[in-house]
């Protein structure tokens, strides 16, 4: 049968137009534009305003390392202000009181008049749930845990009478000469009542 022009024509024209319709092309653009973040809701696990504050509180914090040679330096500064030391170990409930009652004061009177340092005498195999806590609880002070073996020599850098019990808290100030250590379990009020008259 011989095509007239009419219906070559109109051949050419459905196969051109079934042609555009499965363009790979256009099937591509409307599979990247659904991929786009602003066509995709966001989910319901989403972090709350306080979980994300926390995080960016914490964000890169995690317990630090110090050698029994390096311990002298975590003493020594220049500052005009009150460092508070507190040596803890995460399984004893007084030490997490000591350390609760110190970050409520540090944030009631401000870093600028007290310094917090806390110093873990936890063993290495605990090091991964400490870092946990430091970060679900926001804390931004410095966290340290010694490198090496603590023994008798250790205790005695830090005081001469420590035998290493905890909680214990050593309160410096290199500007006036302030060098108290006490190793006790405190009561909140008991240790705000230690600390406020040295940073008034």
């Amino acid at each position: 049968m011989k095509l007239t022009p009419f219906y070559f024509l109109a051949l050419i024209s459905l196969l051109f137009l079934q042609c555009k319709n499965s363009n790979p092309k256009d099937t591509k653009k409307d599979s990247f534009e659904s991929a786009m973040p602003h066509s995709k809701s966001l989910p319901s696990s989403e972090l709350s305003m306080e979980d994300k504050q926390k995080l960016a509180n914490a964000q890169g914090k995690s317990i630090l390392p110090i050698s029994k040679n390096q311990l002298d330096s975590l003493f020594l500064y220049s500052e005009d202000i009150l460092h508070v030391y507190s040596f803890f170990n995460s399984n004893n409930p007084s030490c997490k009181i000591v350390n609760d009652a110190l970050l409520n004061l540090q944030q009631e009177v401000g870093d600028t008049t007290l310094r917090l340092i806390f110093f873990s005498l936890d063993g290495q195999e605990n090091l991964k749930e400490i870092n946990s806590a430091i970060r679900e609880n926001g804390v931004t002070t410095d966290v340290f845990y010694s490198s090496d073996l603590i023994d008798e020599d250790w205790y005695n850098k830090v005081n001469p009478k420590w035998e290493g019990e905890v909680p214990a808290i050593f309160l410096l100030n290199q500007s006036d000469g302030t060098q108290l250590f006490y190793q006790k379990n405190f009561a909140p009020e008991e240790l705000s009542a230690v600390i406020q008259p040295l940073i008034m």
